[in-house]
């Protein structure tokens, strides 16, 4: 509807009319636009590649990871023995002496001293050990004779270069009216190395039971 004007008096204007109007009579200041000159365009470019140095340094930073293996320690030196040389004596073993023994152990069926200590050396033989070894066996057998060999058993020790070998041999042995008794011989044999291969120098026995 349209305000009606009363006398004396101006009709008041609708809000969006004065607010137009109001618009309208306001002056309007216009933004002074800056002065381009070559000292302008000089700082202006100083700043852009000044900017560009900042950005290019404030920029994200690429780690990159050494994966080469560091080299490991060394190891400390470890102290060995001095290799054997070819002059140093070669100390003898129980496998090198087994046939000897079972030469000796087999003559026991022969119920005599003398068949044993044939398996002697015979630059040891006639020894006074060995002669006395003969004696005692055959006092030990006194007449009876051997039929059978039971369990036997050796172990040896070193004594300097020569090896000792001690052993245990079940004797079954039978006298002249047939009768079976059963005993224990002590061995003792002993070696000694000569250009590489055992030497046996000695026996000697004793009776355990």
């Amino acid at each position: 509807s349209t305000p009606v004007a009363v006398a004396g008096k101006k009709a008041p204007l609708a809000a969006p009319q004065a607010a137009a109007r109001t618009l309208a009579a306001a002056p309007t200041t216009a933004t002074p636009r800056p002065r381009v000159t070559p000292e302008t365009i000089k700082t202006a470019s100083a700043q852009t590649q000044t900017a560009r140095q900042v950005t290019a340094v404030a920029g994200p930073l690429s780690l990159t990871m050494d994966t080469r293996l560091a080299a490991p320690p060394l190891a400390e030196p470890v102290a060995t023995e001095p290799a054997a040389t070819a002059d140093a004596p070669q100390r003898l073993t129980m496998q090198q002496v087994h046939p000897a023994l079972t030469n000796v152990v087999g003559s026991l069926y022969a119920g005599r001293g003398e068949s044993l200590v044939q398996w002697v050396d015979s630059d040891w033989r006639h020894l006074p050990a060995n002669q006395a070894f003969v004696t005692q066996f055959n006092q030990w057998l006194s007449g009876q004779r051997v039929t059978q060999l039971g369990k036997v058993s050796f172990k040896s020790r070193a004594q300097g270069d020569a090896l000792v070998v001690d052993g245990l041999v079940e004797v079954h042995l039978q006298d002249a009216g047939t009768q079976v008794q059963v005993r224990d011989l002590q061995l003792r044999a002993y070696f000694q190395p000569q250009d590489g291969r055992p030497v046996l120098t000695q026996l000697a026995a004793s009776q355990a039971r």
